[in-house]
């Protein structure tokens, strides 16, 4: 069947996306104390949960101005509307 064992180029790419986000996204709450760390873990849980679907998103539509607006919406929500609930 296959001479030599290979990941598969999507998985390969989602492995890469989940790798640059947890470098993207552990780099500031990491980067003082442990109280800063442990207040920042839900932000980095949801920062990752938000750049995994958006990630997937591209990897589905291919669509660089649809993740742009995506991106843009999705802070216009959290830092506009949601902090005057």
């Amino acid at each position: 069947m296959f001479d030599r064992k290979t990941i598969p180029d999507d998985i390969l790419v989602v492995i890469i996306l989940v790798i640059l986000t947890a470098v993207f996204i552990l780099i500031p709450p990491l980067g003082d104390t442990w109280v800063r760390t442990i207040l920042g873990l839900p932000m980095v849980l949801f920062t990752s949960m938000a750049g995994l679907a958006i990630g997937y998103l591209f990897q589905v539509t291919r669509s660089l101005p649809l993740i742009a607006l995506t991106h843009g919406l999705v802070n216009v929500f959290l830092f506009v509307f949601i902090p005057h609930l």
